[in-house]
């Protein structure tokens, strides 16, 4: 089997990266990888933990993404893409725990952002270094529940991302915990953090 496969007709990238989930997005951060790298510069992306360097394909036309183990290099330009590993779904209930219901998150809308707190936590050089979140669309997903109205408000939307190779949280994580009920963050393995972020609609004024 080989090690890539097809993002687009002129692109390849590893086969570990979720193409068939995430194909919009990866083909938006790819382009803008090939400008930079036309223009001269090297250029990394991280699609969860697996990391790969854009090249020209050899002598055919196109671009692909080499993997390489780690981005050692300070003047490489990078973008991580951090995507889910879990979503729950849960509704308040008073007097009681509250019910919850875990969703696939292959299939729920999603929407991208650069200024997710999680940039915040990890980017050191924001002249060189983008970091993509992932994050659930709130008001279409309890929209495609038939969830409307006042009742939307009775939820609560805590995401799981796992974030790979991040050794500056080890001195960050105590302050996240002080400062910001909707984040908290679990070391799972060495510089392997899961960091859940809790969120709702806010409510209209």
């Amino acid at each position: 089997m080989s090690d890539y496969q097809p993002l687009t007709p002129e692109i390849k990238v590893p086969r570990e990266w979720p193409v068939e989930s995430m194909q919009n997005i990866i083909v938006l951060l790819a382009q803008d990888a090939i400008c930079c790298h036309r223009s001269g510069k090297k250029f990394a992306m991280t699609v969860g933990d697996v990391s790969a360097m854009i090249t020209d394909n050899g002598t055919r036309p196109g671009y692909i993404f080499k993997k390489i183990k780690q981005i050692d290099d300070e003047n490489i330009y990078r973008t991580d893409l951090i995507m889910p590993a879990k979503i729950t779904i849960l509704k308040r209930k008073p007097g009681g725990p509250d019910d919850h219901e875990a969703e696939s998150v292959q299939y729920l809308p999603m929407n991208l952002k650069f200024d997710h707190l999680i940039t915040k936590l990890i980017v050191k050089r924001p002249d060189r270094h983008t970091v993509a979140t992932v994050v659930p669309d709130l008001q279409r997903i309890l929209h495609l529940k038939e969830i409307t109205g006042l009742e939307m408000y009775d939820y609560t939307f805590r995401t799981t991302y796992r974030v790979h190779n991040i050794k500056r949280l080890d001195d960050i994580i105590s302050d996240i915990k002080l400062s910001d009920s909707s984040i908290a963050a679990e070391l799972v393995s060495e510089n392997r953090w899961d960091i859940v972020c809790y969120d709702r609609l806010p409510q209209s004024q």
